[in-house]
């Protein structure tokens, strides 16, 4: 069993360009808030022993990502390290990613994913193989069942042993009769079948937001309640407070009280947790934020709360800087040791203008970008994305200008039209084959602001 987790775990990191991992769950970044105006060209990182790494990005005439080429500073010198080259089918859809290393003077390949979409044009299965004695060997399957809408029914991830596939993981999701997410199992394949594990369940108000969240574990042929929490929000539809349980012996107790703070553009500034000792509440921890013209997190801190002094003291802080464009241009991490801001290695994330996502793990990056020059001085080549009207009701209609030649998957090749709130969290989309021009309902949405993407453009509304 701890085989088939390893492997899950190289399949969740073979998705991304450089392997990372994450601090905390507040470092998580919105890919819409933090998104640039520009593609990427180059990205330093340095670690905090020392070692630095560069990746240089170039892209295909539709602006997709083709090789990301990764080299290491040796010697007084940049030296060959990795390489990842992508294909795209005509919808622009990934359908390869090929893995190499620079070993003894020449590209060797290590692994690559295949993948395959259904007839909505949603991912349905990824193939991940490693390259050894000269051969392609299979690794994992991940398999996923869709709606139109892009919503996952199942998923299935599955592992090749003894020359043949065996399932690991299952997934299995149920939705409610306005497309929220109400449930999803989790099984494992033991003894030759499926085991049920354990069972998530949402529940939602009148406009949308996730009230409620539980889980379930299944022992002796029984669903048990051993978690549940509540979420409140303002009228903006931001969560500002979230409380939750855990159930032992029969028993229900509080474990943890989280109270968020929000700006008028829907970006968290402070978030406060609490644990409940079994008598009182006591603080734990504290994250404040700040924000940019543009919405690019400027400052993150987190800290600790001493119980025996009452004071509040830092642990970690992320600090961005943007260019004159208004694109992130560095960011550094840096830990809280012995009375000192010191080099911290961290999970630092950006994306380029497709909305594409760029993960590393260091202490400091440096960010250059493309330069599109007559391209994007010439007007008749700019995109304008925009949305009436805004504020809106009940519907909206979507219109954009001319295209970008650079960027054909754009607006007129659109597959989708998608809709995201202030937290990246898909809350609508629309098909291939309609009307751009053509109103979309969005009476379902709670208020709020929201952010709609189409094709590599992004612009945003607000709901009454």
């Amino acid at each position: 069993m701890r085989y088939l987790w390893s492997i899950l775990l190289l399949l969740c990191l073979s998705l991304i360009t450089v392997v990372a991992k994450e601090n905390d769950n507040r470092n998580k970044t919105n890919p819409l808030l933090q998104g640039n105006k520009e593609l990427l060209d180059q990205v330093v990182l340095y670690s905090a022993n020392g070692d630095s790494t560069k990746s240089i990005y170039e892209y295909d005439a539709n602006g997709n990502l083709a090789t990301t080429l990764t080299k290491k500073w040796q010697t007084e010198k940049w030296e060959d390290s990795k390489k990842y080259s992508y294909t795209y089918n005509q919808d622009n859809k990934q359908i390869l990613q090929l893995d190499e290393e620079f070993k003894n003077d020449a590209w060797q390949s290590t692994q690559r994913s295949t993948m395959t979409y259904d007839a909505y044009g949603f991912l349905s299965q990824n193939l991940i193989e490693v390259f050894k004695n000269d051969q392609w060997i299979n690794q994992s399957l991940t398999s996923y069942a869709n709606t139109e809408n892009g919503d996952v029914l199942s998923y299935r991830f599955e592992v090749w042993l003894n020359d043949k596939w065996e399932l690991a993981r299952a997934q299995d999701y149920t939705y409610n009769e306005n497309g929220k997410k109400s449930n999803y199992t989790d099984e494992s394949w033991e003894a030759g079948h499926l085991t049920r594990k354990m069972r998530t369940n949402y529940g939602y108000d009148v406009k949308g937001n996730q009230i409620t969240e539980s889980l379930e574990m299944y022992e002796n042929e029984v669903w048990t309640e051993v978690y549940r929490a509540n979420y409140t929000y303002d009228s903006e539809g931001n969560n500002t407070l979230y409380v939750s349980e855990n159930q032992q012996d029969g028993e229900w107790s509080f474990t943890e009280r989280r109270t968020s703070e929000y700006d008028s553009k829907g970006n968290m500034l402070s978030e406060r947790d609490e644990w409940f000792d079994g008598t009182k509440w006591f603080y734990f921890a504290k994250y404040t934020y700040t924000f940019s013209e543009n919405n690019h997190e400027l400052t993150f801190l987190q800290q600790s709360y001493d119980t025996i002094n009452l004071v509040w003291e830092d642990h970690y802080r992320r600090t961005t800087t943007e260019n004159e464009k208004g694109n992130i241009s560095s960011i550094v991490s840096e830990a809280w040791v012995s009375d000192k801001w010191v080099k911290d290695n961290n999970m630092l994330v950006i994306f380029d203008k497709t909305g594409k996502m760029f993960t590393y793990i260091g202490c400091k990056i440096e960010v250059s970008y493309k330069e599109v020059n007559d391209v994007k001085e010439e007007p008749e080549h700019q995109i304008i994305l925009s949305c009436s009207p805004n504020p809106a009701g009940d519907f909206i209609t979507i219109s954009a200008g001319a295209i970008n030649p650079m960027l054909k998957h754009g607006v007129d090749a659109a597959t989708e039209i998608i809709i995201y709130n202030t937290l990246g969290e898909k809350v609508l989309s629309v098909g291939t084959g309609r009307d751009l021009s053509a109103p979309i309902n969005i009476s379902d949405l709670p208020k709020g602001m929201y952010f709609i993407k189409v094709g590599t453009e992004t612009t945003k509304f607000v709901k009454m």
